[in-house]
């Protein structure tokens, strides 16, 4: 059997492991983790393995898959992931514009900050 036999590597393309849902938002291989989550670690230093071990139901092939689309296609990724920004930074202002939410959320780190004693047995 010659090398070439033995040897039949597939040269075909395989998908982005990546789906836009219905509100813009690229989730990575059916799970809710988003593309710009990924990228946006991946490019502050965080290996792959370090992303598949604080996200273990992303493939780990996906998540260099996920790279390379982010490599090759970096102009798109990067608007992509401003205008997330963008909805993220709309969604905050949006949500601490409602009334009570500044004392509510007082309220819920002091209980947190009570909790975290209790646990220390303070």
């Amino acid at each position: 059997m010659s090398y070439t036999q033995c040897m039949a590597l597939s040269t075909a393309a395989e998908p982005v492991p990546f789906s836009v849902d219905a509100h813009g938002v690229a989730r990575v291989g059916g799970t809710r983790v988003t593309l710009d989550v990924i990228v946006g670690l991946y490019r502050m230093g965080e290996s792959a393995e370090d992303l598949h071990r604080d996200f273990p139901t992303v493939d780990l092939a996906d998540i260099y898959q996920l790279i390379a689309y982010s490599i090759r296609h970096k102009e798109e990724v990067d608007e992509y992931m401003r205008l997330a920004a963008e909805r993220a930074a709309a969604t905050r202002k949006l949500i601490e514009s409602q009334p009570g939410y500044h004392e509510e959320r007082a309220e819920l780190k002091a209980r947190l900050a009570d909790r975290m004693r209790e646990l220390r047995g303070q």
